[in-house]
Order: C-alpha cells, then structure tokens, then sequence
C-alpha cells in the first residue's frame, strides 16, 4: 500500500511465481507485486486501476505536482535506476 495525493491510497496486485516465470522473470519476493495498482479515494471508494512498469517498486509521490511518483526501476540484470514517472492518462516517463 501506498499513500497517494489527495488522501488517495494505492493498493499493489500480486503475481503468482507462475505469472513471474511465464513472462520470462525468475521469481523472488521483490518481484511479488504486480503492476497494477487499485487507487482508491479517502473514503474507501474505489476509483480505478493504474498500470506501472514492470519491476518498478513506487516509494513516494512529489507534493508538487501531485502526479510525479518517484520509485525504484530495476533492468533484467537487477541494476536499480532512481525512476521519475508521471501518472496520468497518456502520460510518460
């Protein structure tokens, strides 16, 4: 879980070791968490599904603007990049 802008929370799917092998991955528990993310308002009300990179752990949303989240992004030789990403529709890294 993670805490969002505007008092929002994101909740992180998890991969089975099957799904991990059968995208071509070797499974360890940093590769538990899915890509995908359900966000869900300061009520509880859930307000949709986001989609992240694979083998990207998010760490922390910038204040300003509110739609940059900053994470860790791993290569297929698990060397870590510090990772900027812009959440929204059609946004890019």
């Amino acid at each position: 879980m993670l805490g969002g802008p505007e008092g929002t929370i994101w909740v992180q799917g998890v991969q089975t070791p099957e799904t991990v092998e059968d995208q071509g991955g070797t499974f360890d528990f940093q590769d538990m968490g899915g890509p995908t993310w359900d966000v869900f308002d300061a009520d509880g009300r859930f307000l949709g599904t986001v989609g992240m990179p694979d083998r990207f752990t998010p760490f922390f949303f910038a204040r300003e603007p509110a739609n940059v989240l900053y994470g860790i992004q791993r290569d297929e030789l698990d060397v870590q990049y510090v990772a900027r990403l812009v959440v929204g529709a059609g946004a890019q890294r």
